[in-house]
């Protein structure tokens, strides 16, 4: 099967596309084999359930729900090496790092769960609906801090840091007087949330940058 038109397109073109217009799936890519190891190596053990497998934007086993949510960048090379000039790794992208990711996701699922005919027939709709909005978001978020200006970056990334550092921290680091980070953060923010990433999948919901904001309140 030839690559998508998508394939060919620069980092900023691939990045405006949405996930949902991707057409990534996991059936046909190495995704699907390494599946089908683990299921192998589950049968040899005498477990024969099979959680549920869908495409998100990161690696997520949710508490109480007998499924696995895989990057989306996986199932695309061309996706994968966006990732990496995003974020300078691949998570999962190794073969045998899958695996072990897969593995250990795959204990997590089995702890705490109800016998499988008291879930709800639905659930699995439901959680996969809800990753694609999620993922959505979260993609469209990081399109538009990718056009930040490199002062945004930096000071915003610092801001969201765990824990937050003092602003006597961010002014020595960055080299930004003291009485203009809170300012500079509400300009970066600001354009942040008229970026036309953002205004195609939000809207008017601003959860996320609402949280940017409550985390990089002044701390002197």
């Amino acid at each position: 099967m030839s690559d998508p038109a998508w394939a060919a397109f620069t980092d900023e073109q691939l990045l405006e596309v949405r996930m949902c217009d991707l057409g990534v799936t996991i059936e046909g890519t190495d995704l699907e084999a390494r599946i089908a190891q683990l299921n192998t190596e589950m049968d040899a053990r005498g477990l024969t359930f099979r959680p549920y497998y869908w495409l998100s934007d990161e690696w997520f086993t949710p508490d109480g729900v007998p499924g696995i949510a895989i990057p989306f960048y996986l199932a695309h090379p061309r996706l994968a090496k966006l990732e990496f000039a995003q974020m300078l790794e691949v998570e999962g992208g190794d073969p045998e790092e899958c695996l072990r990711i897969l593995r250990a996701a795959r204990r997590h699922e089995h702890a705490g769960l109800p016998p499988e005919d008291q879930m709800p027939s639905d659930l699995a709709a439901t959680m996969i609906e809800e990753e694609v909005i999620a993922a959505e978001r979260d993609a469209a978020l990081r399109a538009a801090f990718a056009e930040l200006p490199r002062t945004c970056h930096e000071l915003l990334s610092m801001l969201m840091s765990d824990p937050p550092p003092a602003y006597t921290d961010v002014s020595a680091t960055l080299g930004m007087a003291v009485g203009s980070i809170g300012p500079m953060r509400a300009r970066c923010l600001d354009r942040l949330r008229r970026s036309q990433h953002l205004v195609a999948v939000l809207a008017d919901q601003a959860e996320d940058i609402e949280v940017m904001e409550s985390r990089g309140e002044h701390r002197g």
